[in-house]
């Protein structure tokens, strides 16, 4: 069951349903940015977080999280595949200047 994310602008409501309470929460803070006021989340189970309360908003536990789909490759590899390659975390061993 979706998160339901509401916010009041001059237009009228605007609603979106998000799927994890972290989504919802950025979901939320983009309508803040809009200038929506009146921003609140309803969770599945039928409890209201208005703004002041998003702090409250039980989140997904870290275990089950996914990874997020931006990291870059470096990040994504563990530091020991980088030594192997010959890299550092900071870019390719080719570019590095050499100690005098």
């Amino acid at each position: 069951m979706p998160y339901t994310v509401s916010g009041t602008d001059i237009r009228g409501v605007n609603t979106a349903r998000r799927r994890t309470p972290e989504s919802a929460l950025k979901k939320a803070r983009e309508f803040i940015v809009r200038a929506c006021y009146d921003v609140r989340i309803t969770t599945p189970e039928g409890r209201t977080y208005h703004s002041a309360e998003f702090g409250d908003l039980p989140r997904t536990p870290a275990a089950r999280r996914l990874p997020p789909k931006h990291a870059s490759a470096a990040q994504a590899r563990p530091a020991a595949t980088l030594a192997k390659a010959g890299e550092t975390s900071q870019g390719s061993s080719l570019f590095q200047k050499k100690p005098a």
